[in-house]
């Protein structure tokens, strides 16, 4: 009885073995196959990760800045503030023209300021006017020219001339064709206003906010008309880029 006991016991054993390494009857026969699958077949982008990562990762860090700055990154304000504002002149002071900027060679020269007049009235694109012992020349060549006046020291920046010039006139042409005398007549105006400032012959105290001469100089000539200087001021930094108070 005990032999065949330990018999029965053997078999058991020895059954149990048989299933618990997959030979035995009732084994699962589709464990074997997906662990086969997964052990020699593995998908491409995991079989080599380095040669399909690297390039991969190297496009993204490439990538993600450059869409970042283009279409999301919010501009740094600019630290100039709007001196183009009457609402900033209300606050502090008025101060639309630099002295560097009053009587200087830039922005622009001749082709610019053809440019410049043909696009705000493409009639300018056909204006000459006769110039004794030079010939015709176009309205950038005389606004260059012109603005220097005929006494050394007398010349006002041709580029504040011609910004002068479009606000008055509405970049209309001279209806006589003389541009050069109303191109001198603005540069005498500017001038003369500018220097009696300088020469401390005018009361101060009835411009408050007025800073310095060339802004003083445009203040008188536009009569005062605060919303005048403000066009003046947005024109010149939108033909030329730059504002009227730069200084070198």
């Amino acid at each position: 009885m005990r032999l065949k006991l330990q018999m029965f016991c053997l078999f058991l054993f020895l059954l149990s073995t048989t299933a618990c390494v997959g030979g035995g009857p009732g084994a699962p026969t589709s464990t074997s196959s997906t662990l086969a699958t997964l052990t020699t077949s593995p998908p491409t982008s995991l079989a080599s990760p380095g040669p399909a990562l690297t390039p991969t990762l190297a496009l993204a860090v490439t990538a993600i800045p450059t869409v970042a700055v283009s279409e999301t990154a919010t501009p740094s304000p600019s630290p100039t503030p709007d001196l183009c504002s009457p609402a900033l002149w209300e606050k502090t002071e008025i101060y639309v023209l630099s002295w560097d900027l009053f009587d200087t060679l830039r922005p622009g020269g001749p082709r610019t300021f053809d440019r410049i007049l043909v696009e705000r009235n493409p009639a300018w694109a056909e204006f000459r006017q006769e110039v004794e012992g030079a010939g015709l020349w176009t309205a950038g060549q005389i606004f260059s020219s012109f603005a220097w006046g005929y006494e050394l020291g007398t010349g006002i920046n041709p580029a504040v001339i011609l910004v002068t010039y479009g606000v008055a006139y509405d970049w209309a042409l001279p209806p006589d064709g003389d541009l050069a005398s109303r191109v001198d007549a603005i540069r005498e105006d500017l001038y003369q206003a500018h220097l009696e400032w300088f020469l401390g012959r005018v009361d101060r105290t009835r411009y408050p906010g007025i800073t310095n001469g060339p802004t003083y100089a445009l203040y008188r000539f536009f009569q005062g008309d605060l919303h005048k200087l403000e066009v003046w001021c947005r024109t010149f930094v939108e033909v030329y880029g730059i504002w009227p108070v730069e200084t070198s």
